[in-house]
């Protein structure tokens, strides 16, 4: 008689720094599945064909916002510390030159979520701060509010 044993994860929260001159250049044809894609390749430039082999089948995108410039990103527990530092070697996505900071580590995306929703309104405070005109301020605090909302 065997145990099923879970498999057990890593999520990354992690912001995706785009220069300036570049910031809304190219941005929409970022996907998930590129991001994927070129943190695979920079693993095994940085790794070789060890380190590919070792996340192949569990690195994946679970969510991808280019507006906020947040990413979701998910690998087996065994291997994260790999996917870390290769995430802070990354100097591109998609061909536009970015750096990635990882901004929470955790073991449940649940935990990401609501480390997201916090950072997100904490970004648009900021904003509301430095609104210029009062529309702005209004559309800002209706972002906010629906940010409250969010139960992940």
């Amino acid at each position: 008689h065997t145990k099923m044993v879970r498999f057990k994860n890593r999520y990354f929260l992690v912001e995706l720094r785009f220069q300036d001159d570049l910031k809304h250049k190219g941005l929409s044809s970022i996907t998930p599945k590129s991001l994927a894609h070129d943190v695979r390749q920079a693993m095994k430039a940085f790794f070789g064909d060890y380190g590919l082999a070792t996340v192949q089948n569990s690195l994946s995108v679970k969510y991808l916002n280019v507006m906020t410039q947040r990413a979701i990103i998910r690998c087996c527990r065994a291997q994260h510390q790999f996917i870390r530092s290769v995430l802070t070697m990354m100097s591109s996505v998609n061909g536009t030159r970015c750096a990635i900071h990882v901004l929470h580590v955790s073991g449940t995306i649940r935990s990401s979520q609501k480390y997201l929703i916090k950072d997100n309104q904490r970004i648009i405070e900021d904003l509301i701060r430095h609104a210029k005109t009062a529309d702005e301020r209004a559309e800002l605090h209706q972002a906010y509010k629906k940010t409250v909302k969010l139960k992940p």
